[in-house]
């Protein structure tokens, strides 16, 4: 039960401080502060999203399911990146 607590507290940890440097990335890459906002609200809600079906499906959050969150990070934060670049 240790590891599966540290891989939760672990997970938060480093999906704050991915959405925290996805915001300062957007900020740095538009030089518009409210498109970077929506666009980092936008990728919390797919994490959020996908988190919350794994929770809703009754798996516990191992070492899979680690790896699938940082995974979903990385497609979403794509995903919202050409999206902001062809708006912009």
């Amino acid at each position: 039960m240790v590891t599966e607590d540290k891989l939760i507290s672990n997970t938060i940890i480093s999906l704050v401080a991915t959405m925290a440097f996805a915001f300062f990335v957007f900020c740095c890459s538009t030089l518009n502060v409210l498109s970077a906002l929506f666009a980092t609200m936008s990728i919390i809600g797919i994490v959020m999203g996908i988190l919350g079906l794994i929770k809703m499906f009754g798996w516990y959050l191992g070492l899979i399911e680690t790896i699938a969150a940082s995974i979903v990070v990385g497609f979403s934060v794509e995903y919202i990146v050409f999206l902001v670049i062809f708006i912009l």
